[in-house]
């Protein structure tokens, strides 16, 4: 996307300007929005984090010449086209004046004030851009609500945690009643479950568990979510039964509604059964990941 809009410079860049080329004049800003999201865009760079977006223009004056010093920027994330209040502000001035070099520059935008996701939870965004010394910022705002859109849909999805009990060996616990029971690890006292924080993306859950128990009855499985020690999901899980008294379960699920916060998501097994004991067996795993 390019735009090219004209506005004047501080009186302390004008006055660099003219010393460098007398009699330059008005500056000319040409500004052009690289919106990058991941290597897979074709041509673009990668970024390291959703929260920053990379900002590419060129500075050059009136008379065509390019502009070779660091000029003070603010950016506003805006939810409307003009007036309203900003979502987000970042101000590139001082120590952080952005540098320009042979009229190019490029800044991270997110680098200093990261870029809240709720931000592009917005039908539209527009980013308004002001020059130091300024009184006002450049219009029109540039319209980019659709491209920060397939950066957050398509990042690199985040393991927030994963408790894996692999080959590690058969663990039998007694059991007294017919319950759900917590699936365990090389120990008793070892869950697997993860606690994690939430961003309110997307959430995939993983579960792998096997077990068995002498009494040829059905057995279960499920993905229990709880809120400060209370369930408020319970996701059933579908398994095989490859003997009479062995149960292998592997179960995923997709929570695309879960409010952010801090969850934990615990592997559950049952068994129809009392008296009975149940014997954990190698590869048992849960794994959340956010995207």
């Amino acid at each position: 996307m390019n735009t090219n809009k004209k506005i004047t410079l501080p009186a302390w860049i004008n006055w660099m300007v003219r010393q460098l080329i007398p009699n330059i004049g008005t500056i000319v800003v040409v500004l052009s929005l690289l919106f990058v999201f991941e290597a897979r865009a074709a041509g673009l760079n990668a970024v390291t984090s959703s929260s920053t977006i990379s900002y590419q223009g060129t500075l050059f004056t009136a008379g065509g010449t390019a502009v070779n010093s660091s000029v003070g920027l603010t950016f506003r994330l805006y939810n409307i086209q003009s007036g309203g209040t900003a979502l987000w502000t970042e101000a590139h001035i001082g120590a952080n004046a952005v540098p320009v070099s042979n009229g190019l520059f490029n800044v991270s935008l997110g680098s200093i004030t990261p870029i809240p996701s709720s931000v592009w939870t917005n039908s539209a965004v527009y980013l308004g851009v002001q020059v130091e010394g300024d009184s006002a910022e450049l219009s029109p705002r540039e319209l980019i609500g659709s491209v920060p859109f397939a950066n957050h849909a398509s990042n690199v999805p985040q393991i927030l945690g994963s408790i894996m009990c692999d080959n590690c060996g058969n663990l039998t616990e007694g059991v007294s009643q017919s319950k759900w029971v917590t699936v365990k690890g090389a120990t008793a006292d070892d869950l697997i479950q993860v606690t994690a924080t939430t961003t309110g993306s997307p959430l995939l859950i993983t579960m792998n568990m096997t077990y068995s128990s002498p009494q040829s009855v059905d057995k279960y499985c499920a993905i229990a979510v709880l809120q400060d020690t209370q369930i408020i999901r319970f996701l059933n899980g579908d398994g095989s039964h490859a003997l009479s008294d062995y149960f292998s379960c592997s179960s995923s699920y997709v929570l695309t509604d879960l409010p952010a916060g801090t969850y934990t998501f615990r592997a559950m097994a049952w068994t129809a059964a009392s008296g009975g004991d149940i014997t954990w067996i190698y590869q048992r795993q849960i794994a959340v990941i956010e995207y």
